[in-house]
């Protein structure tokens, strides 16, 4: 399946890569591949992770950290679209997508196809950490 990223998603990443990054470099580059690997399970088998309340919402923990990647399925277009990766501690219902931090994120299947609201990628999105 194609694998796109909502802007928030991106957002996450580079939150969580920042603050990482701040108490250990390498650390933040640990965090990068296992969210990136993680990812790639989700793209490979998008319905191997546990589904939620929302339809076409599943989530994924990663292994060796407490993240969980929320993203949606939509089989119609092939593709499975990136859309929050949260620590644990923020998540109070695992059978709900966490709400943003700007805004209610009480998104619902129609917004999927929507412009602007999703952004295709190359393989490696993230940024390099040094």
């Amino acid at each position: 399946m194609r694998l796109v990223y909502a802007s928030r998603a991106l957002r996450d990443i580079d939150g969580i890569l920042e603050r990482v990054h701040e108490r250990s470099p390498k650390g933040a580059k640990n965090v990068s591949l296992a969210i990136e690997h993680t990812i790639a399970i989700c793209a490979a088998g998008p319905y191997t992770g546990t589904k939620t309340d929302e339809p076409s919402l599943y989530r994924y923990p990663l292994a060796k950290y407490r993240y969980t990647i929320f993203y949606r399925v939509d089989a119609d277009q092939d593709r499975v679209e990136i859309v929050r990766i949260v620590h644990g501690a923020r998540v109070k219902s695992l059978g709900r997508l966490p709400a943003d931090d700007r805004r209610s994120s009480q998104r619902t299947g129609s917004e999927f196809g929507r412009p602007g609201r999703d952004q295709q990628l190359p393989r490696r999105p993230f940024r390099q950490v040094r």
